[in-house]
């Protein structure tokens, strides 16, 4: 069985955390799929952000965490991104697990991460995000996230029986 969620959640509905996670997620997803680096940019919008460190942890945290997500999933990276007007499956699974880690609730982030994609790529991506949602909280972007990904976790707790990236189509 198959749930459509088009439209799933708006960029609108996101707060500043949210939309500035989300920003970066698209740049990257953009300047890899031409091909592009897309540090020069992060780098920037982090440095903006107040979240850049001597060593630019968070983009390349970031860059990690896609990269592993892009990998495990095993399919059209642009199958799992958004466009300007809605996120995608990626965007909005980074979203819920940094705002469940900023939030305390680790065991909860973790199962999220268990159902949704591999486990060896939970495994790897967990202490990253939750790396990237410290960084983001301490610069004041703490991400409040909308109904509808709450409505997303549910979804991926109770679909079991497939990942959840399998389930959900994005038209």
């Amino acid at each position: 069985m198959s749930i459509s969620v088009k439209n799933h959640t708006s960029i609108d509905m996101l707060d500043t955390g949210g939309a500035f996670l989300v920003c970066a997620i698209h740049h990257w997803a953009n300047a890899t799929s031409k091909n592009l680096d897309p540090f020069p940019c992060l780098i920037e919008g982090f440095r903006a952000a107040n979240l850049l460190d001597e060593k630019s942890a968070a983009p390349i945290i970031l860059d990690d965490v896609l990269s592993s997500l892009i990998v495990s999933l095993n399919d059209n990276p642009s199958n799992f991104f958004g466009s300007c007007k809605c996120i995608g499956q990626i965007e909005e699974l980074v979203l819920i697990i940094i705002a469940l880690y900023q939030s305390n609730e680790n065991e909860l982030a973790k199962r999220v991460l268990n159902v949704w994609i591999p486990k060896t790529t939970a495994r790897f991506i967990s202490l990253n995000l939750k790396d990237l949602a410290y960084s983001l909280k301490k610069s004041g972007l703490k991400i409040n996230l909308p109904i509808t990904c709450l409505n997303t976790i549910g979804y991926i707790l109770n679909s079991r029986r497939q990942p959840y990236y399998n389930q959900l189509n994005i038209h």
